[in-house]
């Protein structure tokens, strides 16, 4: 059986071995074939990749040289395979992947699978996003993705990738394992400060081990972040997670979390493909807390509207719940 790993450098694996990938060519042509998972990849659109806008004198040959030597090198490490897994057609080319592995592929299986299991059983789905995590080795593409579509697809599968640790840290706040995760959640939030939703999850776990005053300074350095990075204020959900901190709400004493939506990352060779997926689950259509505050004059500087409850945010998982500010005297 082959494998195809393009979650960190390219790799091609067999029974016999690794496979070097030689050649800048070769190697951004393959990755191209591969992130269309089996579609057709047009030529005009592997033409770009290869080359941009400096197109050689006679293209169409020279692609046509490299898909056959690519072709050839593919054979040589399946002899006993009866069709070439490169395939030609009128318009493109085609990478069969019957009987081969491709690591984004099963990267993306597994989070779906979790996203099955992920309601009524947290533990298997924090297990499955465990397993779909471990097969990142760096970088998509090692950090060398090639033409724009290659670019493109490393985009958007990092911030698959980053939406996955946050259903992974979700699954674990609703089993109530927030001391495990310190740490992982620390490291993620310091390794992206602006990620409010991280933020939330770790203010949610630091309150639960009894660390209300670090769970305070968290949210605090990170408005002073996005305050003197981005000239914004954080997003009302988490000014109302902060207050809900200082009252110490009971709501937040709860094992669970807010449901999150999984959803796939979009195909990274359509042409119709949107922008990268947001930072982290929206559009859950959960309640939101009533204002802890006055909300911001109109024109305030980095007021923005109202958001969706960042994932590991609990004190939102029920509309019945309520933080009220305290009544004076």
């Amino acid at each position: 059986m082959i494998a195809f790993e393009i979650l960190g450098g390219l790799r091609v694996l067999s029974p016999d071995g690794e496979h070097a990938v030689r050649g800048q060519f070769q190697r951004v042509l393959l990755q191209s074939l591969l992130i269309a998972e089996e579609r057709v990849a047009p030529t005009e659109l592997l033409m770009e990749e290869l080359w941009g806008e400096h197109l050689p004198n006679g293209v169409v040959n020279a692609l046509q040289a490299h898909v056959s030597r690519l072709r050839k090198w593919l054979r040589a490490i399946e002899p006993d395979r009866p069709e070439p897994r490169l395939v030609s057609h009128p318009h493109g080319y085609q990478l069969l992947l019957d009987g081969a592995l491709l690591d984004a592929k099963d990267f993306v299986a597994r989070v779906t699978e979790a996203a099955e299991l992920r309601d009524h059983s947290p533990e298997l789905a924090a297990a499955s996003l465990r397993k779909a995590l471990d097969l990142w080795r760096g970088p998509a593409f090692g950090g060398l993705p090639g033409g724009p579509k290659c670019a493109c697809a490393a985009t958007r599968y990092e911030e698959y990738r980053k939406q996955a640790v946050e259903y992974l840290f979700d699954a674990e706040l609703r089993q109530g394992r927030h001391l495990a995760i310190l740490g992982e959640l620390q490291d993620t939030h310091q390794s992206d400060p602006l990620r409010e939703s991280v933020c939330a999850q770790l203010m949610t776990a630091l309150y639960r081990a009894g660390r209300q005053a670090d769970a305070l300074a968290v949210y605090q350095r990170t408005r002073r972040h996005l305050s003197e990075e981005l000239g914004i204020d954080p997003t009302r959900d988490l000014q109302q997670l902060e207050y809900a901190i200082l009252s110490q709400a009971p709501a937040l004493s709860l094992t669970q979390s807010p449901s999150a939506s999984f959803a796939a990352p979009a195909d990274p060779l359509s042409p119709s493909a949107g922008p990268a997926a947001p930072a982290g689950p929206t559009a859950t259509g959960r309640a939101a807390l009533p204002p802890a505050a006055p909300p911001a004059a109109p024109g305030a500087r980095g007021s923005r509207p109202v958001t969706t409850t960042p994932a590991g945010h609990p004190a939102l998982h029920s509309p019945r719940l309520r933080v009220r500010p305290r009544q004076a005297g």
